[in-house]
């Protein structure tokens, strides 16, 4: 989880706060559609993982908590 909070910290300077799991990334810390697109991207890079169509849903990325499931998930099917 560390890794993926500093990369949503580096994503959004704005925020004045630590981040928290149960942050969310769109009402919280001001995540619009372009900036998400760019985490997905940042998060299979650094990951180094490729995630499915069926997976690309905003459900998946609401949270940090809910990314950091879904990325677990990836990295257990590795």
């Amino acid at each position: 989880m560390d890794k993926l909070i500093e990369i949503l910290t580096t994503m959004a300077p704005e925020c004045d706060r630590q981040i928290t799991p149960d942050d969310r990334l769109k009402e919280d810390l001001g995540f619009d559609s372009l900036k998400l697109i760019n985490l997905i991207l940042k998060i299979e890079n650094e990951y180094d993982i490729s995630f499915s169509d069926d997976d690309l849903i905003v459900e998946s990325f609401a949270t940090p908590k809910a990314c950091q499931e879904l990325i677990n998930k990836y990295r257990e099917a590795i």
